[in-house]
């Protein structure tokens, strides 16, 4: 850990561990044992080390690397700790991916050029304000490099991930779109899959609000599969509230969705998972009866419509639609007790009518 040019060389083995063996646990202890060794050097001593290497010496391109590398890293810690000096660093970081994408020229491995033009633009996109012309720059850089790599490596989806968050960054609806058509296509399983998806949720529910009769029934479709995939990934799922807010959110989506490609019973699954979280949401249990209703679940209908109508104003709209639910289940499970409630209702609400 002494020797910057062998710190070079564990990290270029490292590298290639990890392009050919990702998966290898022989490839997750040497990303352990990289983590410790950068971790046990001083910092500052590092950079000066590794910079201090000249284009004379063998591994000037892997200490270059390597350089760009620990220079990220620091980025990352002192964007939490020591956020002056993280702004100082990007351009310090953005300088050394420079040198080494001039010095390794026509030598570079497309997956280590890939990677360094990843670590500007991350940096970029991420500074504040963020650096849009320099991650445009770096992407610009890293295109042909990520075209001659196969679909299916990491940096790829990280590539398109970059695409993705600079669109955001400069509101280009169609780029952001695009970027995460390909992550969900392409990137299933990866850590940007999730931030496709909302994106890809999102753009669906836009178009369905002015979607023509004939066009809705596809697109609910591909809605219901996009939020049950992102409630997937979130951790929830049938009788499993996600735990973040998001995630609930999501999952009142698909019952939503649930409901209108006509799974009325997933919804009710659904709406009965979101209420371990929220028992007296107003929302989820008037979908939740619903849901039960349509599907023919009256018995599993009635408890919500009893405890809807405890709590709504009486004699107001949303009070007589409760009671007009509950009755209709009643008269399906318990007819002559349907019949006595109805009864009741007609001495106490003579008119049979709301607001």
């Amino acid at each position: 850990e002494s020797q910057p040019r062998f710190m070079a060389l564990a990290a270029d083995a490292h590298k290639r561990l990890q392009q050919y063996y990702p998966d290898h646990r022989y490839t997750q202890r040497a990303s352990y044992e990289m983590t410790k060794l950068m971790e046990k050097s001083d910092p500052e001593t590092m950079i000066a080390e590794l910079q201090a290497i000249t284009p004379d010496q063998p591994n000037y391109n892997l200490a270059r690397y390597d350089l760009c590398l620990l220079l990220h890293r620091l980025w990352k810690r002192e964007t939490t700790d020591n956020k002056p000096q993280a702004a100082g660093r990007v351009k310090q970081l953005q300088q050394a991916v420079t040198t080494f994408l001039t010095s390794a020229r026509g030598i570079i491995e497309n997956a280590q050029g890939l990677k360094a033009c990843l670590l500007a633009t991350d940096a970029a996109l991420h500074n504040e304000p963020p650096e849009c012309e320099v991650a445009q720059d770096m992407l610009e850089q890293g295109a042909p490099l990520a075209g001659r790599l196969p679909t299916s490596q990491a940096l790829v989806a990280e590539f398109h991930y970059r695409l993705l968050e600079l669109a955001t960054a400069e509101g280009n609806t169609t780029e952001r779109q695009r970027q995460a058509d390909w992550l969900t296509q392409y990137a299933a399983g990866s850590p940007y899959e999730k931030s496709a998806l909302v994106v890809v949720a999102t753009s669906l529910d836009r178009q369905l609000r002015d979607a023509s009769t004939r066009d809705r029934p596809a697109l609910q479709k591909r809605a219901y599969q996009t939020y049950a995939r992102l409630v997937e990934l979130f951790g929830g799922g049938p009788g499993k509230p996600p735990t973040s807010r998001n995630g609930q959110v999501a999952m009142a989506r698909l019952a939503h969705y649930a409901t209108q490609t006509g799974r009325d019973d997933q919804a009710a699954r659904y709406w009965e998972t979101l209420l371990q979280v929220k028992p007296r949401e107003r929302r989820y249990l008037e979908r939740a009866a619903l849901a039960h209703s349509q599907a023919g679940r009256y018995r599993q209908a009635l408890p919500h419509w009893r405890t809807l109508l405890s709590g709504l104003p009486k004699a107001t709209d949303d009070w007589y639609q409760a009671k007009y639910r509950q009755l209709e289940a009643l008269g399906a499970i318990e007819k002559e007790q349907a019949r006595k409630v109805f009864q009741q209702f007609q001495l106490l609400h003579p008119d049979l009518g709301g607001a």
